[in-house]
Order: structure tokens, then C-alpha cells, then sequence
């Protein structure tokens, strides 16, 4: 009952809480939209719709696509954090592994619980997902 006390007062810390705990790097790829390393050249903040708080939205340059059929016609991607205590913070000029997947309203969320990180701090997921990447194509050609 505190618990349920503590949700209610402090609705803020429940939006940080990580419901569906941490996944593993090949559950995460399995659920993502889209999989990527790409450096952020652009962040600014948009406001959020009914259900969402504020949303920082970020611009990235893929430099290399693990799964996902999206078409960059512009030569990058939007992707959107929830500006909250549970948003994944993002840094222009910062090269990330991103794991990224569609909301409702189509856009490209990151997952704070998730395996999203810098390039510097993901090379045990990045050599994970190259290799789900390449099981995955090798399978198509099947």
C-alpha cells in the first residue's frame, strides 16, 4: 500500500521506473522498428501530446543501419525522448547505438530501459547486434 502511496504522491518517479525491466540486447532488436549507430547534429524540444510529456527530439546521421527499412531522404532521422525523469539524454556531436521503436502516433521513441548508449560504452551490444544483423539477412536470402 505505501508503494501505491508513493506512485500516486510522486507520479514523476514512476514515469523513471523501468516497468518492463531491462531486455536483452537480442529482445530489444527483435521489438525495435529500428536499430542504428548514427551521431545526434541537431536537439530541440517539442511539446508533447495528450498522454506524453514534452518531447526532446533529436536529429541523427545514421553511419550504419542494422534492421529497419526506413528511407532517410533527407540523410537523417528524428528520433524522440520523453522529457521526463525516464528520457534517454542525448548529446549533439555524440555518436550512439540506438534501438529505437514506433509509437502511436508513428514517431521514433529511444527507450531509456533499453540498450541505447554511446558508441564508446555499447561495444558488447554493438558486436551483438552485428550479428543479429547478419542471422537476420541470412535468413531473408532463405
Amino acid at each position: 500500500m505505501k508503494s501505491l502511496a508513493v506512485l500516486l504522491l510522486f507520479p514523476a518517479i514512476a514515469g523513471a521506473a523501468c516497468v518492463n525491466d531491462y531486455p536483452t540486447v537480442q529482445k530489444e532488436y527483435s521489438l525495435s522498428k529500428l536499430v542504428l549507430t548514427g551521431t545526434v547534429v541537431q536537439d530541440h524540444r517539442t511539446a508533447g501530446d495528450i498522454g506524453y510529456f514534452d518531447l526532446d527530439e533529436d536529429t541523427y546521421t545514421p553511419t550504419h543501419v542494422y534492421k529497419g527499412q526506413w528511407l532517410f531522404p533527407t540523410g537523417t532521422v528524428d528520433l524522440f525522448s520523453e522529457n521526463s525523469p525516464g528520457r534517454f539524454p542525448m548529446q549533439v556531436g555524440r555518436e550512439y547505438l540506438i534501438f529505437a521503436y514506433e509509437d502511436p502516433y508513428g514517431r521514433l521513441i529511444v527507450d531509456n530501459c533499453g540498450n541505447s548508449n554511446l558508441i564508446s560504452h555499447s561495444k558488447r551490444a554493438l558486436a551483438k547486434v552485428a550479428q543479429l544483423s547478419r542471422e537476420r539477412k541470412f535468413i531473408e536470402i532463405l
